[in-house]
Order: structure tokens, then sequence, then C-alpha cells
């Protein structure tokens, strides 16, 4: 039976160092000997792997490595124990080069160990002996990567040891058929224990060139990663949500859920397992180019409808169904960077991802995007770039339109009826709000646009507009708020507003930032009769205004008490989060990894878009706007989200926009229940 091995201290004995390899060694032996894999090698084979590893421990640079003597017999004992210690060998060198930085004097030292477990009598030899160094570096891996840096060791062997392995045709050839046996049993036992890291294995995959239809099953490779994954979303719960951001953990996760991520677009375990799951997964660990590396594996891995199915695996997901889920798992992560604001990222996937299903978002996005650009370029009078931003979306409508007619439509869900108009419409408003009326005049004339600055019609389409879309004085009395930007303006406004909620129900959250910064630009709080508009950056500039942060919504938040209602708000907390303070964050005690800051917990909070979603099968995943028409007659009009809300002051459309969100928030709370 294999047991789990504990972390160790940061001070380890030698004799603890002793007995946790002897741990490794039997860890890698029961494997070897469970799976039977040394049953199908011959003699000479295992003879062979046992002098590769004996000659690499003795080698003159090594052999004081090597302090215990190594068993003969049983051979899976003996075999599990030479591995363990050349693993650890490996290990040591990047340890010992990190003290001078050397990294390329690293990767070369790493490349010359790992090319001496290639000079074996056979192929077939070297290739066994790789393959149990691989396991052994999983094993050390998973029981180091808890510990700062010491995981990184195991990695960079690995690295090392695939970048030569792949290079060696003739090993990589002979030793198939072995290398694909040991990962098979290496898979089987991952998929019921944390003891090995995928991350490891990813790299020991790569080093064959194993992946594909003709290597590793895919239910087998599924079930390692589905365990990796299994407690996913109870930590996005507890480390994303939760009071106590544990950094250290949160990076470990995502460590761990990158492995699994990385050995699946190598395996390509799509006829078992939807790829759409994983970028799910990947979202709010902010691992973008994981997920964008998985949507590229499942498009290129799914196979023509046409052709026949392979009788030797049970799939569950056929060809059809296949291609399907590679396009929504592209589908489903561009939407992602869209729901996030992050329109810069999302036009990045649209484009990169645009044969693989990004198609159907590509004039969104970058229609988003260029709206965003065209606000924050007219802010800082670089009006020439407005022009460019225009063209950019004739081409991606053109682009579209093109591929159409060769392929048929795709279904662009939120993508405005004619974008080519509406992103000048766009820029010739956002012009006139700045008051550069022969800017706008200009680019009218440029693109062949009648123009006349008539008052009366601007307002007519501004009395029309205020008609379509729910507007702040509809909802709420009084003028649209001004920003908090002192700390007894905070203290004020929130005593009034605390006082408000005792007559008028729970709170609503929302926060507005800009993508290329970093934290919140604003943070909107409202119930049903106020609405509040705090300068975040303002504030927390000053130690004065971070503890009225604290004491105020910092404390609302993490009150067990009250209910703070957020919108698919994962983004909105970790922007307010990461905005730069003036007071760091400190930690809770010595040894503790939690830290305090003036947002020190979320117990209060509740993302209403799950319950929305509950009640309303119609509208899961649908976006605030849409909600919002549902219960209210009206949607939000979003034309002000592009906007630069770090620039100052805001607008009154800004001003009036954002207190509008966070009190709709809190309006469907109240309607759901």
């Amino acid at each position: 039976m294999i047991s789990m091995i504990s972390p160790p201290e940061e001070e380890e004995s030698e004799a603890c160092v002793s007995s946790q390899m002897t741990n490794f060694s039997e860890t890698l032996s029961g494997l070897i000997g469970v799976s039977g894999i040394l049953s199908t090698c011959d003699g000479d084979t295992i003879d062979g792997t046992r002098v590769v590893m004996q000659n690499f421990l003795y080698s003159k640079d090594v052999v004081t490595q090597v302090k215990d003597p190594i068993p003969a017999e049983p051979i899976d004992s003996s075999l599990g124990y030479l591995a363990v210690q050349v693993a650890d060998h490996l290990c040591q060198i990047p340890r010992t080069f990190s003290l001078s930085q050397k990294k390329k004097q690293t990767w070369q030292e790493l490349q010359v160990a790992a090319g001496k477990l290639q000079l074996g009598c056979t192929c077939e030899s070297s290739a066994l002996a790789l393959s149990l160094v691989f396991g052994a570096l999983s094993l050390l891996q998973t029981h180091y990567e808890s510990i700062e840096n010491l995981g990184l060791d195991a990695k960079a062997a690995a690295s090392a040891m695939s970048s030569t392995t792949s290079r060696n045709k003739p090993l990589r050839h002979s030793g198939r058929h072995i290398s694909m046996a040991v990962l098979r049993s290496y898979l089987i036992h991952a998929a019921h224990t944390d003891l090995l890291s995928l991350q490891i294995l990813n790299h020991f995959a790569k080093a064959f060139k194993l992946g594909g239809d003709d290597s590793i099953e895919d239910d087998i490779s599924a079930g390692a990663i589905r365990h990796a994954m299994r407690d996913v979303r109870k930590s996005n719960d507890n480390i994303l949500m939760d009071e106590e951001v544990d950094s250290n953990q949160l990076n470990l996760l995502k460590r761990r859920i990158s492995g699994a991520f990385a050995l699946a677009c190598q395996l390509q375990p799509w006829t078992i397992l939807s790829p759409e799951t994983l970028v799910e997964a990947a979202i709010p660990l902010e691992l973008w180019h994981a997920a964008e590396d998985i949507c590229i594996s499942a498009h290129k891995a799914s196979p023509e409808p046409l052709l026949p199915q392979n009788p030797s695996h049970e799939t569950i997901y056929s060809q059809q169904r296949q291609k399907y889920n590679a396009q929504k798992s592209v589908e489903r992560l561009i939407d992602a960077a869209i729901e996030d604001r992050m329109y810069r990222r999302a036009d990045a996937l649209a484009t990169s991802l645009y044969d693989a299903g990004g198609r159907s978002r590509y004039v969104e996005a970058r229609f988003n995007h260029a709206c965003e650009t065209i606000s924050k370029v007219i802010y800082r009078r670089q009006i020439p770039i407005v022009d460019k931003q225009i063209e950019r979306i004739d081409k991606a409508v053109a682009k579209v339109q093109q591929d159409e007619s060769k392929y048929g439509p795709a279904v662009q869900p939120s993508t405005p009826t004619d974008p080519s108009q509406e992103i000048r419409k766009y820029a010739i408003e956002k012009l006139e709000e700045a008051g550069d009326i022969s800017s706008a005049k200009r680019l009218a004339s440029v693109f062949g646009l009648d123009y006349v600055y008539d008052e009366r019609a601007i307002l007519l389409a501004a009395a029309m507009r205020r008609r379509r879309y729910l507007q702040f004085d509809d909802v709420l009395p009084g003028a649209v708020p001004s920003l908090v930007t002192t700390p007894q303006e905070l203290k004020n406004v929130f005593s009034r507003l605390r006082e408000d909620s005792l007559r008028h129900g729970p709170f609503g959250f929302d926060a507005e930032w800009d993508e290329e910064t970093q934290g919140a630009a604003v943070l909107q709080l409202a119930n049903a009769k106020m609405a509040v508009l705090i300068d975040v950056p303002a504030l927390l500039g000053t130690e004065d205004g971070v503890k009225a942060m604290k004491s105020t919504v910092g404390t609302l938040f993490n009150c067990t008490n009250s209910v703070v209602v957020g919108f698919a708000c994962r983004q909105d907390l970790q922007r307010l989060r990461a905005s730069p303070s003036k007071v760091r964050a400190y930690p809770e005690s010595a040894g503790s990894h939690h830290c305090h800051s003036w947002l020190f917990g979320t117990r209060a909070v509740v993302d209403v878009q799950s319950l929305v979603g509950t009640k309303e099968p119609k509208l899961f995943k649908a976006g605030l706007s849409r909600v919002c028409q549902h219960y209210f007659g009206k949607p939000l009009d979003k034309a002000e989200q592009c906007s630069l809300w770090s620039g100052r002051p805001l607008s009154e459309h800004q001003r009036a926009y954002a207190a509008l969100d966070a009190w709709v928030c809190v309006a469907i709370y109240q309607k759901v229940n």
C-alpha cells in the first residue's frame, strides 16, 4: 500500500532527510511493483536500467551524494531507490547555481546530467531509467512544492530531461512502448492519489511525444486530470471569495491546476473530457494562457465529423460533439474576458482563436476594445488614434462577412446591428462630450457622414435614449452623487447609508477600473434609496483613508449580519483587493500567510448572478443589463462601461452609470428573494 508523505519542516536533520528519501524510494517501488511494468521488460533491459543509473550516481561529480548501500533485491526496490537518488541529485543542481543566479549555466548543467541517463547499453534501458526518474521527480515535486523555490528544482530538472530526450529520436522511437506503459501506470495512480505531480508527468509525456489517439487511453488521462481538479470549485470559494486570502495557497493551487491543464493539452483526452470544463476552472484562477492552450489543443484534436469512429476507444462524446465542445470552450473564454471587462484580452483571444470558434465573438470583442480605447485617447487628446480604431472595426466586420459567405453565419449574441456605424456614432458622441466639436466634424467628414452640431437634435436623441434604457432618476431620488474622496466624507456618508439600509434592506455593490491599471478606480455602494461613489485611489493613498475604508467598507463586507450584493463579482473583489494601498497588508501572526488589509473579509458578499440563474434558467450567465430588462422592463445603458475610470473628474454620465449598477444589484436581489 502506498502511503502519503508528510511535508517537511524548513530545517531538516540529516536523519529526517534520509527517512524521507527512504519513503520516496518505497513509494516509487510500490508504483513499479503494483503496475507490473517490470514483468513486461526482459532481463537485459532491467539490468541495463540499473547500470545506467548506477553509472550516473558513481560518476566523479555525483559519488559523494550516495551514502547508503544500493539494495540488490527485490528489483523494484533497487530501481526505485536508484531513481530517487538520481532525481535528488538533479534537484541539487539548480539549488547550487541559484545562489549565483547563473540561469544559463544551471540549464547547461541540467542538460549534461540528463544526457548521462541516455547512455544505456540499449535505448530500452535508457527509456526505462528516464521513465523511473520522471516518476521520482514527480514525487519530489509534490512533496516540496509547498516550500518556496524547492518545488521549482524538480520542475527544472524535468524540463531539462524532457528537452534532451525529445531531441533523441532513436531513444524516443525504441523506448516509446516502455515509456507509454510507465506513464499509463503513473496516471492510473494519479487518478486516486495526490502523490504525483501532473506538471512533471506532462514533461514526461512531452519527452517521448506521447499524446493523441495512439498513446494513453483517454479515460485514464481524464481520470488523473479530474482528480487533480476535484477541489477546484471548493478552492475557488474558499480562496477567491474568502475573507482570508492565502497567497501561498493560491499559488500552490494554480501550479497544481496548471499541471493538469498542460497534461490535458498534451494527451488530448477530449473524447472523455470537455475542454469547457477546464476553461471554467481556469477563469476564476486567471489562468488565461492555460485556458487558451486548452482551446487550441481541443480544436486541433477535434476530428472531421465524417471520419469513422475509432472502435478501440470507448467515447462519451461523438466527433461532432467534440467539435462543438471545442468551439464552446473558446466562446466561454472570450465571454469571460468580456464579462470581466478585459476588452483588450478578449480582442486578443478572439483574434488568436478566430478559426477555433472566436469568429462568433470577434466583432463584439473588437468593438468593446475600440470603445474603451476611444474613450481613453479622447481624454488624452490623442485624436488620430480614433480613426485607426474605426478602421479596425471596419476590417473586422468585412472579415467576418467574407467568412460567413464561405462557412455560414456565426452566432454573435451581443454584437451591435451595424458595428461600423455604431463605432462612428460612439466616437462622435465622445468628442462632443469632450467639447471637441471641430474633431467631431472632421471625423464625420473623413467617413462621409453628414454632421451638423444641432443641440436640439442631440437633446432629442438623448431623450430617446432615456426612454429606451433605465435611468438613474427613474429609481433614485436627488442629484447624481459625487465621488467621496476624503476619510471624513466617507465616514459621514457611510453612516447615512447604514442608517438608511436599516429601513431599505441590503446593499448592492460594483466596481469600475481600467484594464491596464492596478486595482479599482471607483467602488459603488447602494441601497434601495441612495448610492455612494468611493474614489478608491484617493482614499487608499493616505493612511487615514485606509483606516476609514477598513472601518466602513471593510467592516461591512465582512459583517455576517449584513448582505452585500454583487453581480458576477469575482473580478470586482479581486480588483478591490489588488488596489494599491498606503498601508501594506501585514501577516496576521508569525508563521501565518493570512494577511490583513482594508478589505479583510467578504463573508457578507452574495453573488446574485447565481441566484438569478437558479430561479430563471434562461438567464443563466446572462449579463446585468439583460437581467435588469427581465425584472424592470428596461436594460441598462452600457455606453459608459468602456470609459476612462481612472481619469478625474468623472462626468455626470459616468457617475450616474456607476451608481445605477450598484442599485440594480440590490434591486435584483430583492426581486429574486
